[in-house]
C-alpha cells in the first residue's frame, strides 16, 4: 500500500513551530536532523530562527531595564521594608 515511512512526529513542521515558539532557538538541533529539509532550507532556517530569538532577546532586556528603571523612581526615597 503505502511504502513511504511514517514521519516521527517531532519533525513534523507544526511540531517544529510550537517547540520553537516554547524553547526559541533549542529547536534548531531537530531542524538540522530533519531528513526532509535541504541543506539550503536549513540554512535558512537557522538564519531566520536566530534573527527572530535575537530580536525577542533585545525586547525582553530592554522591557526589564525599563521595570526595573520604573520601578526605582517609584521606591527612590522610600523605606525599605526591615
Amino acid at each position: 500500500m503505502d511504502d513511504k515511512p511514517k514521519l516521527k512526529w517531532y519533525f513534523r513542521s507544526a511540531t517544529l513551530f510550537i517547540i520553537f515558539l516554547s524553547v526559541g532557538p533549542l529547536v534548531l538541533p531537530l531542524i538540522w536532523l530533519n531528513p526532509l529539509y535541504s541543506r539550503n532550507k536549513k540554512i535558512i532556517y537557522t538564519v531566520i530562527i536566530v534573527v527572530i530569538s535575537y530580536i525577542f532577546g533585545a525586547i525582553l532586556v530592554k522591557s526589564i531595564k525599563q521595570i526595573m528603571d520604573y520601578y526605582n523612581v517609584v521606591f527612590q526615597g522610600a523605606p525599605l521594608p526591615q
